[in-house]
């Protein structure tokens, strides 16, 4: 055997934990019945792949390859159950590959999206000079996921303290480190240059108490626009506005993660439940 060869396969036990008494790394119904030494280099690759995604994991990853398998074979007209003795069925790279790109988002889900900048939780950091740079949003998260194996039943997955730095796309204001609202020439209404126009407006509104829009408005720094005269707590000229725009962008970078959160979320549902209808075609071909 080539020992290029000898050496993945060697890997893929080490990583999967098979005893040298099993001489089957892969169930053979998937393989129909080829030894490994017949499988071509590269569907031997992406199974290599797999199994270090899936440390210690074995039956996870057998799940995930019968899934997806049979997922083909039903598209293919084939009957799932008996596809590998009837149809000639054998694993693809394909298959290999789905099962891949679960693993990888599996492993992203349980990221916690809690707002709690007062023990550092968030972090917010701008990189470059200017507007123009991308900010950084640092979040860690303790991953606890616990998965039941399909025979044993009782086996969980170590949890992992991990820290994730997500990329935001930059957000941009006509100035950097300034105020993010101008009074508009002229104009009774103030004017928003800034790419988040909707919810600066909603922010100007709070911070005018509403009445922006009318004869009596109050500018954003606390004075009335009539007689000059101050209206409430002194507040230094800018200094609302930062306050204004640092909160923006605070919501904004919360709002994204957690839509990154719920779309894990999401994807590891519909993970589980074609892991679920397999085991469900599984049970219904045995009671036949």
């Amino acid at each position: 055997m080539d020992p290029t060869r000898q050496e993945t396969l060697q890997s893929i036990r080490q990583n999967w934990t098979i005893p040298p008494t099993d001489p089957h790394f892969i169930p053979p119904s998937l393989l129909a019945g080829l030894a490994p030494s017949h499988l071509s280099p590269t569907l031997l690759g992406a199974i290599h792949r797999l199994s270090t995604l899936t440390l210690g994991q074995r039956e996870r990853a057998y799940n995930l390859l019968n899934t997806y398998f049979q997922a083909r074979m039903r598209e293919r007209g084939g009957n799932a159950g008996v596809a590998g003795q009837h149809d000639g069925g054998v694993l693809e790279v394909g298959d290999v590959e789905k099962a891949c790109g679960s693993a990888r988002k599996m492993s992203c889900v349980g990221v916690a999206l809690q707002d709690n900048s007062s023990n550092g939780v968030w972090g917010v950091e701008s990189g470059g000079g200017g507007g123009g740079g991308c900010t950084h949003v640092r979040a860690w998260d303790q991953r606890s996921t616990t998965r039941d194996s399909v025979e044993d039943g009782g086996e969980a997955q170590a949890s992992l303290m991990q820290k994730r730095r997500v990329e935001l796309a930059p957000i941009v204001t006509a100035q950097s480190g300034v105020s993010g609202l101008t009074m508009a020439s002229g104009e009774g209404e103030m004017a928003v240059l800034s790419s988040f126009t909707p919810l600066f407006r909603r922010l100007q509104d709070e911070l005018a108490g509403g009445g922006a829009r009318e004869s009596a408005s109050v500018c954003l720094d606390g004075w009335e626009r009539g007689d000059g005269q101050q209206r409430g707590v002194e507040v230094s000229e800018g200094e609302t506005d930062v306050s204004a725009v640092q909160r923006a962008m605070h919501e904004f970078n919360v709002r994204r993660l957690e839509m990154q959160g719920k779309k894990m979320q999401y994807e590891d549902a519909v993970w589980r439940f074609e892991e679920a209808r397999w085991r469900m075609e599984s049970v219904r071909e045995g009671m036949k």
